[in-house]
């Protein structure tokens, strides 16, 4: 893989501070930006990710949303199961419910799951 499309996969998820450290001893926050930016680096026209804002603070989770707009701009579709609003205001929502609603948040303001494609 280019030496060029790593770094901007690193630069593009906050990574170069930690890029030299072993990916076992990253706070679960990094791995998961560290898994993100594996995308960069692979391409593929269509990314199926599970909770994929999990263990991101809210300015990753907005590098996460911008990266996926980047990508939808190129042609490309992404596919995530979340529990989470992703902050991307293009998105069409599937709700996973008998009535296609958006579920009703509980308390603890999680709301139910869904699925959102770009």
């Amino acid at each position: 893989t280019d030496p060029n499309t790593i770094a901007r996969a690193i630069d593009a998820f906050n990574l170069s501070d930690v890029a030299d450290i072993p990916g076992q001893i990253l706070s679960a926050g990094q791995k998961k930006r560290l898994s993100l930016a594996r995308l960069l680096v692979a391409p593929r026209k269509l990314w199926l990710l599970d909770e994929p804002s999990v263990s991101l603070d809210a300015v990753s989770t907005q590098i996460l949303a911008d990266v996926v707009r980047v990508h939808c701009g190129d042609g490309g579709m992404m596919i995530a199961a979340t529990h989470l609003d992703m902050g991307i205001d293009e998105s069409r929502q599937l709700f996973l419910s008998q009535t296609n609603t958006p579920p009703q948040t509980s308390k603890s303001g999680q709301a139910g799951a869904m699925e959102e494609a770009v």
